[in-house]
């Protein structure tokens, strides 16, 4: 059961990675399988055992190797512009993660079906035993997680930090909405010099929203939105939308 609920940690770890909103249906396709196989799977003695409980240990492994090739698949065919410009930064991750996933199913493999340790050399024997109960390609892989995990996230920290109080409420919002753009806007408009009514331009840009739209959000003609528009490109050093949100995800 513990093993389930990691695994199910992971799969929603992975959706908030990139940024989408599961179904019940989609967590149902990515557990409920997994689910069975570990409960039909668990470990017993004897020889038999010994393959069953390979298997056991093998499925969660190509669960991790499965989570990675649905973020890729998501990548190559299904993610937006925006949200490719965001996961660009994160590539060296994914690609460490596929890395130690494999690692992990290679250390199994040899710890269960081929490490008998010669109990008669109880130094080696109990080395051994040590380094098959520790899971290190897992547990590296983990702290790598984490590590990235916090990087994402760490410009929350940061608006913390640089508005405790002025810009509490916008922190807050991006703590707990389903994505965080609010608090990149305000780190942007830090380094940017954007104005309060900048900031909430560029929001709306980012969201998709034409001039037209922008006016009525905010109650202001077009021209005043263009204004802001060509002020904002001033600012970010460049010439275009286009650029704007490019240089905007990759900052």
């Amino acid at each position: 059961m513990l093993g389930i609920a990691i695994y199910a940690c992971i799969v929603l770890w992975m959706f908030a990675r990139l940024r989408k909103r599961p179904t019940s249906r989609m967590l149902g396709l990515a557990i409920v399988p997994f689910s069975i196989l570990q409960l039909l799977l668990v470990p017993r003695s004897g020889a038999a055992g010994e393959m069953q409980q390979y298997l056991f240990w093998l499925t969660r492994d190509l669960g991790n190797v499965g989570c990675l090739a649905y973020a890729a698949w998501h990548y190559r065919c299904r993610a937006t512009r925006v949200e490719k410009l965001d996961l660009d930064r994160s590539k060296l991750f994914w690609k460490v993660a596929l890395v130690l996933a494999f690692c992990v199913i290679a250390e199994d493999t040899y710890m269960i079906l081929f490490c008998h340790p010669d109990f008669q050399n109880p130094v080696i024997s109990l080395f051994l035993w040590y380094l098959s109960e520790r899971n290190i390609s897992e547990n590296v892989l983990l702290v790598v997680c984490a590590a990235q995990l916090f990087c994402q996230f760490s410009h929350i920290l940061r608006v913390y930090a640089r508005h405790p109080r002025a810009d509490e409420d916008v922190a807050a919002e991006s703590a707990s909405s389903e994505d965080d753009l609010a608090s990149r806007v305000v780190i942007y408009a830090d380094a940017h010099k954007l104005s309060r009514r900048e900031q909430e331009v560029l929001t709306l840009v980012l969201k998709g929203n034409d001039a037209q739209n922008i006016a009525s959000e905010l109650v202001i003609s077009p021209g005043t939105v263009k204004a802001h528009l060509h002020r904002i490109y001033v600012k970010s050093g460049v010439s275009n939308r286009d650029d704007l949100i490019d240089t905007f995800w990759r900052s």
